[in-house]
């Protein structure tokens, strides 16, 4: 039997590379040049984007920090508040609970200006607190004359939304929920006796 040669054999057809034409060159490294560029651009605004203010969302460690510690001793104090017998009971115990939402806005105030001016939507956000405390002196001021008892009337904002809403929008992970007993004084738990 005859030895079978080495497969593959050693001897192969060797194409030469095809043809470039200089044209495909030159596209070859625009486009290598572009890409980069738009890379470094991406890279750029990602950063810039990272190290902007948020608009519509409180999100400063130092603001946030504040926020929460002053509106949960607001939270607590505004819960803790009967709901009063009398129309006149329950109207002081409104005008209470907004002494407790002004000294959490107060508070939060005392933060430094740069602070709260890093911080783009936090005035707006403190606006919207006053215009609900402002909603509700209203309902205490009716309450007290004999009006009917429902809900506080809440302020709407451009759009068409309870400003509740856009409140705890402004922030994230329930930091300072809006308490129901501040839309709907009635709802207290701790009835007066």
């Amino acid at each position: 039997m005859p030895h079978d040669p080495a497969y593959p054999p050693q001897q192969t057809w060797r194409f030469p590379p095809p043809p470039l034409a200089r044209r495909w060159v030159w596209l070859a490294w625009i486009a290598t040049v572009l890409g980069a560029a738009a890379l470094a651009a991406g890279v750029t605004l990602a950063v810039v984007a990272g190290n902007r203010d948020a608009p519509g969302l409180i999100d400063d460690p130092k603001v946030l920090a504040r926020i929460e510690a002053s509106c949960s001793l607001m939270t607590s104090t505004v819960e803790a508040q009967p709901s009063g017998r009398t129309p006149r009971e329950r109207s002081l115990i409104v005008t209470d609970q907004n002494a407790a939402v002004d000294e959490m806005i107060d508070r939060i105030e005392a933060l430094d200006s740069d602070v709260r001016a890093g911080d783009r939507p936090l005035e707006a956000w403190l606006d919207d607190w006053r215009a609900l405390t402002d909603a509700r002196d209203s309902y205490a001021a009716l309450v007290a004359r004999g009006g009917p008892e429902r809900e506080v009337v809440v302020p709407f904002d451009e759009r068409g939304r309870p400003i509740t809403e856009r409140m705890e929008d402004a922030l994230l992970d329930d930091v300072c929920p809006v308490p129901e007993v501040l839309i709907d004084p009635g709802s207290s738990s701790n009835l007066s006796t």
